[in-house]
């Protein structure tokens, strides 16, 4: 098997709930990673979504038809596997404010999900050439950034650099802080609302990972096996999770040299 790696860039807000029954002011939560505490893309909910997109290429090709079914398998009941391995999609960076400095926002990670990615690439032979001696020190106090940024979220910003970061995001736009401090910085919430003749009946909250978020997605495919780049690319743009219909969840998915 060889691994994939793609860059999901999230064009519009993104909500993959957990599926639990929440009792919370916040009806419907993102899913978290159980370790790291951030947003993840589930796995299945991955397998799922790109499914969708690839059947709806199929056309009236029997061909492409039957490379969907090898790629992901029989659907509901089917005994046939399917060949490809999909994991879950690990945040990498998401937006936060600049308070003061160039830009609106800047894309913040924290040593762990840095570390925590590192890992699962070298695991899988991909992007050797970053190693964990590249990922900076944290100051005591205040954040790092190789961009123009005097203040995020109210925290200075100290000079600092990790070319490994700035070539997975493609962008030099981020800050390097704690996982205490990321957590801090809530996600957004937005409200619903339902009306019946005019009037509301039911006013309901969920939390989105917001645009501009990034997620690193890595797809284990047979050797030499290209049914997967033929329905992809190396850019195309998938929507993920709910809301489709109000325009949640469209991703940019970049594939990313090894």
């Amino acid at each position: 098997m060889s691994a994939k790696l793609y860059r999901l860039t999230c064009l519009t807000n993104l909500h993959m709930g957990s599926g639990e029954a929440n009792y919370e002011v916040i009806d419907l939560e993102v899913e978290r990673d159980p370790v790291l505490g951030e947003p993840t893309m589930n796995a299945s909910g991955v397998k799922g979504a790109l499914r969708d997109f690839c059947k709806q290429q199929e056309g009236e090709d029997e061909t492409k038809e039957q490379d969907v079914t090898a790629i992901f398998g029989s659907e509901g009941s089917g005994e046939q596997q399917g060949t490809c391995h999909f994991f879950a999609g690990d945040l990498l960076a998401r937006p936060v404010r600049v308070s003061e400095g160039s830009g609106a926002y800047a894309l913040a990670t924290t040593p762990e999900l840095l570390r925590h990615v590192l890992g699962k690439l070298h695991a899988f032979g991909l992007r050797k050439g970053f190693q964990e001696a590249d990922i900076p020190e944290l100051p005591e106090d205040g954040v790092l950034s190789p961009a123009a940024h005097k203040s995020i979220e109210g925290m200075e910003v100290r000079k600092g650099d990790c070319k490994p970061l700035t070539d997975l995001l493609g962008t030099d736009n981020w800050v390097l802080m704690s996982p205490q401090q990321l957590r801090d910085i809530d996600l957004p919430v937005m409200a619903h609302n339902a009306l019946e003749n005019g009037i509301s009946k039911n006013l309901w909250y969920e939390q989105v990972v917001p645009h501009e978020s990034v997620f690193l997605l890595m797809i284990q495919t047979p050797e030499g096996d290209a049914r997967l780049d033929s329905f992809l690319g190396e850019e195309t743009i998938v929507q993920f999770g709910a809301g489709a219909t109000t325009g949640n969840g469209f991703t940019r998915m970049q594939k990313l040299e090894g």
